[in-house]
């Protein structure tokens, strides 16, 4: 059975959810440019916001936060992503000097 906490954390998730959805997911997308990407990363701010105990976490701050983690798993995806794609160049590239050409005169 859920403790007390995560009773009023289930009941502001959902009420957020339902209530202020559009309304994050629309925030979502103006940072993803894709509407189901913008969904993926409201659902897992969603779980990261109320996954853990947070002291003085209210409907009326949760909002706040939520659009908070929102920014912080988007940025956070961008700078993975980045950090792959540059790596992947480095290393194509790093190969190809290494890699003799030949050509056929």
């Amino acid at each position: 059975m859920p403790d007390r906490w995560q009773q009023r954390a289930d009941d502001a998730m959902a009420t957020l959810a339902r209530e202020r959805g559009k309304a994050l997911t629309g925030y979502a997308f103006l940072l993803t440019g894709d509407l189901r990407d913008a969904e993926d990363l409201v659902q897992d701010a969603l779980v990261k916001t109320f996954v853990r105990r947070r002291s003085g976490l209210e409907l009326g701050s949760a909002e706040g936060y939520l659009r908070r983690t929102i920014l912080t798993t988007y940025i956070d995806g961008y700078r993975r992503r980045t950090k792959v794609l540059t790596r992947a160049s480095w290393t194509r590239s790093s190969a190809s000097r290494r890699s003799p050409v030949s050509r056929n005169a």
